[in-house]
């Protein structure tokens, strides 16, 4: 970490307190679409656990709620049925297991946390690679490299040198989330001249949270030996499901700070455009950066 402390701007804050520190009042297009996407997740796993807990209470999956269910539709399924058989009572009794795992939240709890969890870093990592690529469009500069030559035949493939510096800056930004937090942290340290993060604790929340994301995507949500032995206060066993809690979740809102932080010095420091002043349509863009809706954040 450095000395400085970029993140400190001159001009007047019309957020403060808490909620300055996760929103930002002018976000970029990138952050907006940050927020945006959360908000979806937001909804969605409302209407996910929401459908679930509706249907566990309006479905028994009793072995009297099937008997009628059948008995009700024999006609139409063509069934001889007698509900006295014994092969027909171990049908039924399957039959309603069956039924009480398929609605049952405890059955898909683990699955849907996982995937929603993953999803909120990942927002956060495509923030990072999208707010670089502004920075990119407004000073090209900042991917300047000694050690990076590109060949003939790469630059001679594009019709302007509007594709040729799009397709570099995609490229190398891509190469950077390959390299994780670490490298991202050196990118917005050397060439964007801030620290991404304001103090080490910061950094391993973060890193914490990314980690958890790469067993969830690349390994089935299962902890794998490296995931064990540099995380051990996860306490999970090699080979173990994650079962994310309701801490976890709140622990993600440290990459709120991180967005809000980075976006207000990199839209002050490179001049970038706010959403609400950008004549980019973003698609489904949400409650509270849309231009059709606008909020006065608390003190």
């Amino acid at each position: 970490m450095t000395d400085r402390d970029p993140y400190e701007l001159n001009a007047p804050n019309p957020l403060s307190g808490k909620v300055r520190d996760y929103f930002v009042e002018n976000p970029t297009v990138p952050a907006a679409k940050f927020y945006a996407e959360e908000l979806r997740l937001m909804y969605l796993n409302g209407f996910l656990w929401g459908s679930i807990l509706i249907a566990q209470h309006q479905i028994s999956p009793s072995k009297e709620f099937l008997v009628q269910l059948i008995e009700e539709n024999q006609d139409e399924l063509e069934l001889d049925f007698d509900p006295e058989d014994p092969v027909n009572d171990f049908v039924l009794g399957s039959f309603g297991d069956l039924v009480e795992n398929v609605i049952s939240p405890e059955t898909h709890k683990t699955v849907l946390s996982q995937m929603s969890f993953a999803r909120l870093v990942e927002n956060f990592q495509v923030y990072l690679q999208e707010i670089i690529m502004e920075v990119v469009e407004s000073e090209p500069r900042v991917l300047n490299s000694n050690g990076r030559r590109e060949t003939h035949k790469f630059i001679f493939s594009f019709d302007s040198i509007d594709e040729l510096h799009e397709a570099i800056a995609r490229e190398r930004v891509r190469k950077l989330s390959y390299g994780g937090v670490s490298e991202f942290a050196s990118f917005f340290e050397d060439r964007l001249g801030a620290d991404l993060f304001r103090s080490g604790d910061e950094r391993t929340q973060v890193e914490r949270l990314v980690a958890i994301r790469n067993q969830i995507v690349h390994n089935r949500g299962r902890a794998d030996e490296r995931f064990v032995e540099n995380w051990e206060d996860s306490d999970c066993d090699e080979g173990e499901l994650l079962e994310l809690s309701m801490e976890d979740f709140y622990d993600t809102m440290v990459l709120n700070r991180v967005v809000a932080r980075a976006d207000r010095h990199l839209a002050d420091k490179f001049d970038l455009t706010p959403v609400m002043e950008s004549e980019e349509e973003i698609e489904g863009l949400g409650y509270p950066f849309s231009q059709q809706k606008r909020v006065d954040f608390p003190d």
